[in-house]
């Protein structure tokens, strides 16, 4: 199951990598709406895998980010989400507080998972948002991806 987790977890970080790129080429089509979800994103798998970690948290979980940060932010959340692949069991149970500081505990499998499906959801929502202001988004789907490679 580690395996799978893996490769979605690369998945996952070259959708985001296709995305940083229709963001540098096309800036001034990229609205504000469009960096807000990006950001947010890229910053909740940072903050799952924080709470995995039992780390502090380094952004507000809605707060926009800069490009050049989030293309670092990837880079290390998929380094860091490997190391917790990599040397956590995926049924270590992990405690945390939600944002409105509510106590819950799930494990490390469920958490992965929710991060990637996370991720996809608003990955539609920037494609969206990029259609709608003239650039055409690239595919994301899981399959396009199993299809390229």
């Amino acid at each position: 199951m580690k395996d799978f987790f893996k490769e979605i977890l690369i998945y996952n970080f070259e959708m985001n990598e296709k995305l940083i790129e229709i963001f540098e080429k096309n800036p001034e089509k990229i609205s504000e709406k469009a960096q807000l979800l990006f950001s947010h994103l890229i910053n909740a798998q940072n903050l799952w895998n924080r709470r995995i970690l039992s780390t502090d948290l380094v952004y507000g979980v809605w707060e926009i980010i800069p490009f050049e940060v989030l293309k670092k932010m990837n880079s290390e959340n998929l380094e860091t989400s490997e190391n917790i692949l990599q040397n956590f069991n995926l049924e270590t149970i992990i405690n945390y507080k939600n944002t409105t500081g509510e106590q819950f505990s799930r494990p490390v499998k469920d958490i992965i998972f929710h991060y990637c499906n996370h991720s996809t959801y608003h990955r539609a929502q920037v494609a969206t948002e990029l259609k709608n202001n003239g650039v055409t988004p690239p595919a994301t789907d899981f399959i396009h991806y199993k299809n390229q490679i």
